[in-house]
């Protein structure tokens, strides 16, 4: 039987002494451990903070940025609504300028239009009316003062062959209810009996008289031109004092110059219309005077002129050129 060799001292170590080994191995390890450089992860998580802080800092620049914007948007906005507030109030002004305009120069043109010429209204022409007197007269003014008293056939055989026809109708006068018929008559310029118008030179008279055929009143219209007196504007026939006495004259009536007196404005005898273009235009000349009694004792005499002007033209056309006499 072979023999077994004894173990030696170290074959088999002890509880303890593994024991102390193990725990010096550990410690080497941590040692090397912390010796150790740190690995690449765990830098870059070191690291991180730093990164975070300039985001944050940049977050912040940001929204003070977003703020100032914010501001100067709001600043904007409030001016743009002072801007139009200001503008709409300006509108507004000037609207109301011009209807309070508008609304002046309607009412004061309207009133201007009935008195005297504004700046759109069409006058006579001067170099085509110069005032120049038609020395050619084809009927002179009868004796009608003589007629007042007369009976209605007297009156119209006292005219002669120049009465083209006569009319006698019943009427009734406000002012005088004594006149319940008048008579008109047509007396015909002289050497023509061919046009009862007032431009061929054809006058008409008027006999207003009472129930009996008594005459008290004679109205005479004519053409001045039939007289020899048309080819002159209306202001310069009004000076022609001269002119008038000698009608009156004829007439049966005694006046003078001075029974003629000339207006010194012309609203007293210029009439003025619309001439469809919203503008005003001469449409009427007409001017009056009475006195009293004259030869053949009538009460009462007026003598009027009346010039008529077309509208249908740019500058006026005078049609009528009329002087009437009444007498009573």
């Amino acid at each position: 039987m072979g023999q077994h060799s004894k173990p030696g001292k170290h074959s088999k170590p002890s509880s303890k002494t593994s024991t102390k080994q193990l725990q010096q191995q550990e410690t080497r390890v941590e040692q090397e451990s912390a010796a150790a450089p740190a690995p690449k992860y765990q830098r870059s998580r070191q690291s991180a903070p730093s990164d975070y802080g300039r985001a944050g800092i940049r977050r912040v620049g940001y929204e003070q940025e977003q703020a100032q914007l914010e501001e100067r948007e709001k600043k904007s906005k409030r001016s743009r609504i002072l801007l139009i507030v200001g503008i709409v109030l300006i509108a507004a002004l000037l609207v109301a300028g011009i209807v309070l305009g508008i609304g002046y120069i309607s009412k004061h043109g309207q009133e201007a239009g009935n008195q005297t010429p504004a700046a759109n209204v069409t006058v006579l022409d001067p170099a085509t009316d110069t005032g120049t007197v038609n020395s050619t007269a084809v009927t002179q003014v009868p004796k009608l003062a003589s007629f007042i008293g007369m009976d209605g056939d007297q009156a119209i055989k006292s005219l002669g062959d120049l009465v083209m026809y006569s009319d006698t109708s019943d009427t009734t006068d406000e002012s005088n209810p004594a006149i319940t018929q008048i008579t008109e008559i047509k007396v015909a310029p002289t050497g023509s009996t061919a046009d009862d118008s007032f431009a061929s030179g054809a006058a008409t008279v008027y006999l207003s008289q009472d129930s009996s055929g008594k005459v008290l009143e004679v109205y005479y219209v004519v053409s001045l031109d039939a007289l020899g007196n048309g080819e002159r504007n209306f202001g310069l026939l009004l000076k022609d004092s001269a002119f008038f006495e000698s009608c009156m004259t004829s007439a049966g009536v005694k006046c003078n110059a001075s029974s003629f007196p000339v207006p010194t404005d012309a609203s007293a005898y210029e009439i003025y219309a619309d001439d469809g273009n919203g503008g005003k235009a001469l449409s009427k000349s007409r001017y009056s005077w009475t006195n009293g009694t004259g030869e053949d004792s009538p009460s009462t005499w007026t003598l009027g002129v009346s010039f008529d002007y077309s509208l249908t033209s740019d500058t006026p056309t005078v049609t009528n050129r009329l002087l009437s006499i009444s007498i009573s």
